[in-house]
């Protein structure tokens, strides 16, 4: 009996550590930003500005019906192949009743993978080791003109990549950020001076 137990802990410990690996390595395999790239473009010329997380902080008009841009680029980061399905807000599309709301994200160039310049990333597209895409995620400012009442912008971004059969979503944080108010410049300008994750018990 006591042979019998020690091979059914043994079997047991095996399989924790398989799995503990399984694990591992599907979660260390995804995509990541790569540094120094991005822009944000938007109708008129969005304010930009250094912020203390060392990202540009670009901050366009805020004008309901027009459009605004953020572009970047994304490599494969991991041992395993992914599949990147869609990008996202940190919201849902549909329910951004006033701010940015996201159409569309499409690629508009691939550097590895066989996918054509304009492809809809919601159709999926397959990165490998050393493959990057540079990606265009467009959005439409919505809302009543008036019902914008402090600025706000879109630091994190959300990706549904694929690995192994499992999707799962990412957080990353664009090189440049979007950001939108009624007033860019004076907003700009309490942004250059406030940090962005603030400490508690500040007045920031």
């Amino acid at each position: 009996m006591g042979t019998a137990s020690h091979g059914r802990r043994r079997w047991l410990t095996v399989t924790g550590i398989a799995a503990a690996v399984l694990t591992a390595t599907l979660f260390s395999s995804g995509v990541r930003v790569v540094d120094d790239t991005g822009s944000v473009v938007a109708s008129g010329d969005p304010v930009a500005v250094e912020r203390d997380d060392h990202r540009i902080w670009s901050v366009a008009r805020f004008q309901p019906g027009t459009t605004a841009q953020i572009r970047f680029d994304l490599a494969h980061r991991g041992p395993l192949p992914v599949r990147v399905t869609d990008l996202a807000a940190s919201r849902s599309r549909d329910d951004v009743e006033c701010g940015w709301r996201i159409d569309h994200s499409r690629v508009v160039d691939a550097r590895g993978p066989a996918v054509a310049d304009g492809t809809s990333v919601t159709d999926g597209v397959r990165l490998g080791a050393g493959d990057q895409l540079s990606v265009v995620v467009t959005g439409t400012f919505v809302g009543d003109p008036d019902c914008l009442r402090r600025a706000a912008a879109r630091p994190t971004l959300l990706v549904d990549v694929e690995v192994a059969g499992t999707t799962r979503r990412q957080r990353i944080e664009p090189p440049q950020v979007l950001g939108w108010s009624t007033d860019p410049v004076r907003t700009a300008s309490r942004w250059a001076t406030v940090p962005v994750a603030p400490r508690v018990g500040t007045a920031a």
